[in-house]
């Protein structure tokens, strides 16, 4: 046994040496030698970089001339106004030896120069020149109310006009006619012979009466005029035989008149010429627009009034009416007619009205009356109930102011009876009788004789109900068309027959049953 053990260790000895050599026991090779490092080979000297040629210098470009700065535009200056011709002087009629004024405006003007020119036109006198060349007086030279005095009678006919300077070149008024009347000159009065001493006892010739003074003759009236608020205004008349004359400012319905010396005080207004034949009024309000200036001349046989001068205002607001009382409605019955009624008051000019109906209680969007322009209006007889309203504006002179509108007032008619429709026709005689509106029963095979009386007792009793039906019908026939009645008739009558052939046929099978038992 310890031999085999010792076997076994034995093999396992050389089993476990053979498997080591080539783990345990081989030497560990030496290093190979390293090879020597292979020298580097001295690096191949870089040629120097061939110089770049320093670049040519770039010539300094030549500068650019700064172009010449193009001159802003001047800005076009806005057009300025041109001259425009607000009043064109007006013809004067006087006596030889008499006063003309002419008074003439234009906005833009710079300058005006008085003309006077022949009535053909083929010579001009500068009105400066007037007094060398006519022997007339001038003044107002260079101003818009150029005065000449002295008329002579070689004035007549020739024509003044002012020429007004300024933006676009000279613009010219209308000419201005002189007519001067060839009054013939007073012849002095012989001196009086020395009177005769009376003889003693002679009773002097009574003094004769002097012969009346002619009447006041109106030769020229003062003409309208239209200026700005704050602006002025000259009014000229004149009249032959007048011994004063007096101003006055009436209002446009003549209702109120102002003495032109009071005008300060009234409206705020400057006044010049109290007096004269020239009344200037200045610093106008917008409170004087569509009053009028007149002449009032005194003299033998009496005042005389020149026309009034209407004063227009630029910009000036016609102020609208009121309404004082307003309209009230009306309940009326048929046939009856009533009237509304509307007050209002204007301050100036006059009143216009116009009445407007209306579906609505509203007093807009209604329809204007065609000729309801009056203070009243009398509405037309409607069924039922209709609103009416009015507008009221002033009118003075072509203008006019804003409406006022009244308050809408109801006006009240019965409404309209409903017609009831015509009663048709009757039904013709011919006409029969609706059927019954029981049903018809069939009366079959198994019906007995005494089931009959109770068919006859329906059917007595269907005529019955068919007159109430008719009758019925008769009624109905008032609010049916005749066509349509008959129709019905038509048709109930082919129902009726049809149940009728079917009650003959039901009681003749009856008939043959009964014969049928009695054979039997």
């Amino acid at each position: 046994m310890k031999k085999t053990l010792t076997l076994l260790l034995a093999l396992l000895v050389c089993v476990t040496a053979a498997a080591l050599p080539a783990y345990a026991t081989d030497p560990t090779p030496a290093p190979s030698a390293t090879p020597a490092p292979t020298a580097t080979p001295e690096p191949t000297a870089t040629p120097a970089p061939t110089a770049t040629p320093a670049p040519t210098a770039t010539p300094a470009p030549t500068a650019t001339p700064a172009p010449t700065a193009t001159p802003a535009p001047s800005a076009t200056p806005a057009p300025t106004a041109t001259v425009t011709i607000t009043k064109h002087p007006l013809g004067e009629t006087v006596n030889k030896g008499g006063t003309a004024v002419f008074v003439a405006r234009a906005d833009n003007a710079t300058a005006i120069i008085w003309r006077i020119v022949s009535s053909d036109a083929s010579n001009t006198v500068q009105a400066a020149d007037a007094h060398s060349y006519f022997g007339v007086d001038v003044e107002g030279l260079g101003t818009e109310r150029l005065t000449l005095s002295n008329i002579p009678l070689t004035m007549d006919g020739w024509r003044v006009e002012a020429k007004f300077e300024g933006p676009g070149g000279p613009v010219y008024s209308n000419g201005a006619l002189i007519h001067v009347n060839n009054t013939p000159e007073s012849t002095p009065a012989p001196t009086p012979a020395p009177t005769a001493t009376p003889a003693p006892g002679a009773t002097p010739a009574p003094t004769a009466t002097p012969a009346p003074g002619e009447k006041v003759s109106i030769t020229k009236h003062p003409t309208g005029e239209t200026v700005d608020e704050g602006g002025m205004a000259i009014f000229v008349a004149r009249a032959d035989n007048a011994t004063a004359i007096v101003w006055r400012i009436v209002s446009n319905d003549t209702s109120n008149t102002v003495q032109a010396a009071d005008a300060r005080s009234y409206f705020g207004a400057t006044v010049e010429g109290l007096g004269t034949e020239r009344l200037v009024i200045s610093d106008i309000p917008a409170s004087m627009d569509g009053w009028r200036v007149e002449a009032k001349f005194e003299g033998p046989g009496g005042p005389v009034y020149s026309n009034g001068a209407l004063i227009r205002v630029n910009g000036a607001q016609l102020k609208e009416p009121s309404i004082s009382a307003q309209p009230k409605g009306l309940s009326l019955e048929t046939g009856q007619t009533g009237t509304l009624t509307v007050s209002a008051a204007t301050a100036k000019g006059t009143l216009r009205f116009q009445w407007y109906s209306n579906t609505a209680n509203s007093n807009a969007g209604g329809t204007a009356i065609e000729g309801a322009t009056a203070s009243s209006y009398t509405p037309k007889e409607i069924p039922g109930t209709t609103y009416y309203y009015v507008t009221v504006k002033s009118v003075d002179n072509g203008r006019e102011s804003p409406n006022v509108v009244s308050e809408a007032v109801a006006v009240s008619y019965p409404a309209a009876a409903e017609t009831e429709a015509p009663a048709e026709s009757e039904a013709p005689e011919t006409q029969e009788p609706a059927p019954s509106t029981v049903p018809l029963v069939p009366v079959t095979d198994a019906t007995t004789e005494s089931e009959a009386p109770a068919a006859e007792t329906a059917e007595g009793q269907g005529r019955d109900e068919g007159r109430n039906a008719s009758s019925a019908v008769e009624r109905a026939g008032k609010a049916l068309n005749v066509l349509t009645v008959v129709g019905i008739v038509l048709a109930v009558t082919a129902v009726a027959g049809g149940a009728a052939a079917l009650v003959m046929r039901n009681r003749a099978g009856d008939e043959d049953e009964d014969e049928d038992d009695e054979e039997e």
